[in-house]
């Protein structure tokens, strides 16, 4: 047949790949990716470099276009914006493809293998480029994911007080990488003590958990926000010395942080808001702080315990423990002025009391439940004091007798659950009996 003058234009096809040829590309593949290891070494070492011509954009006044189109967007210091540097576009587009592909940990390993941390931290220390600075944070980020990259980073004695250092920075977009960076590393146990250790031996003025709350008070970032409450979380689960150094500064600015994380309906780091609380209660001078913010601490539980009510198990599994917690130290220390705030906010009560009735009712009805008794009085006792409280406080709390008599007949149920389950713990006998007297008392 003749041929189309389609088919006398078209280009031949080049010729099939030899065996030398396919060698040769996958020799050039990092790991099972078909990422490229000459041009991630390329962009590594035009980085390394920092060219201000290869690197820089020289025709560019970084001040003003940074201060009119990010100033929502990053936190300035006005004193030291002056030797701002603005990538050059070609180079952004090349580090920007690097940071993406970080994500891959085969390239990740290789990034670590060719002594990439040092070159990146080497140009953090360097460079006068905010988004350079972001990025960087951002690979050593992703670089962090993968475990064993992880602990060799650490291994290296600076790495851990050298981020902290960072830490003043002012920058939103980069505080947002590198608090992700560190969140990601204190995901493993082995960098998490190393970092611990770091904030307990840093000399740095100010203190980097200072530098934490400062950002914490300072920033709308939700993203910021989230990782640094993460953070917090860990650092007081693990340090009793941090945490009692601290807890004022996180107290006072609890609410503001709250309502940021509740606007953008945050709900994890909801939950390590408060853990961190119940971090709170295990320490004498922690409780004592506790107390004197009663009732901003019972209000957020009032908040948190409509978050509860509602349908995400998980998030209210990981939460009810800490909220119980802080409520029953709470009412150990200061009862009158918790029922005082819970008569304010007396959904409370109504959360309290359904709660219990739907756990005793969980481990009454089901024998392989794995609720057991300790675990059950975590639930029971916050309402056996408020019981206990309201029949021998002189004020009168009418919002909360009114919920008691629109709940009677769960309450009701409740004493008989805790009768029956009396039956098999003194504990239990113990408390249906002082309820049924409280109910008795109080004329309900």
């Amino acid at each position: 047949r003749s041929m189309s003058d389609n088919e006398l234009l078209r280009n031949p096809s080049p010729p099939p790949l030899t065996d030398e040829e396919k060698a040769k590309l996958k020799a050039d593949y990092i790991g099972e990716s078909l990422f490229s290891k000459k041009w991630v070494l390329n962009v590594i070492f035009k980085l390394f470099s920092l060219k201000e011509e290869e690197i820089y954009d020289t025709q560019l006044k970084l001040k003003q276009n940074f201060l009119e189109s990010n100033s929502e967007q990053r936190l300035c210091n006005e004193s030291n914006n002056d030797n701002l540097k603005e990538l050059l576009g070609t180079f952004e587009d090349e580090i920007c493809e690097l940071w993406d592909i970080s994500a891959n940990s085969d390239v990740s390993t290789f990034l670590y293998e060719n002594d990439s941390q040092a070159i990146l931290m080497y140009v953090l220390d360097k460079t006068q480029s905010p988004r350079l600075l972001e990025i960087c944070f951002g690979i050593l980020g992703n670089m962090a994911c993968v475990e064993k990259v992880a602990l060799g980073m650490i291994s290296d004695e600076t790495f851990c007080d050298t981020l902290l250092e960072y830490l003043s920075l002012t920058d939103s977009l980069s505080l947002v990488e590198l608090t992700r960076l560190l969140c990601v590393l204190m995901s493993h146990e082995v960098c998490l003590e190393k970092l611990i250790k770091s904030f307990e031996t840093s000399s740095l003025e100010p203190h980097p958990v200072d530098q934490l709350v400062r950002i914490l008070q300072n920033s709308l970032n939700v993203n910021i926000v989230m990782n640094i409450v993460e953070i917090l979380d860990l650092i007081f689960d693990n340090s009793d010395k941090l945490m009692e150094l601290h807890c004022k500064e996180i107290l006072n600015c609890l609410l503001d942080v709250y309502y940021i994380l509740n606007e953008n309906s945050m709900q994890e780091p909801i939950s390590n808001l408060l853990h961190i609380l119940q971090s709170f209660t295990t320490t004498v001078s922690c409780v004592c702080e506790l107390l004197k913010h009663d009732s901003l601490v019972v209000f957020l539980c009032s908040i948190f315990a409509h978050l509860l009510s509602g349908n995400n198990p998980r998030v209210k599994d990981q939460c009810l423990q800490s909220f119980y917690s802080v409520l029953s130290c709470l009412l150990s220390g200061n009862a009158k002025a918790v029922l005082s705030t819970i008569n304010e906010n007396y959904n409370l009560l109504v959360f309290l009391i359904d709660i219990l009735n739907e756990k005793l009712t969980e481990y009454d009805t089901n024998e392989e439940a794995e609720l057991n008794h300790i675990y059950l009085m975590v639930y029971l006792e916050p309402f056996h004091d408020i019981f206990y409280n309201l029949t021998i406080c002189e004020e009168h709390f009418g919002n909360l007798f009114q919920v008691l008599k629109d709940k009677k007949i769960l309450i009701n149920n409740i004493i008989d659950l805790c009768t029956v389950i009396g039956m098999h713990s003194e504990d239990f006998a113990h408390f249906s009996e002082n309820l049924a007297t409280f109910n008795e008392n109080l004329n309900l």
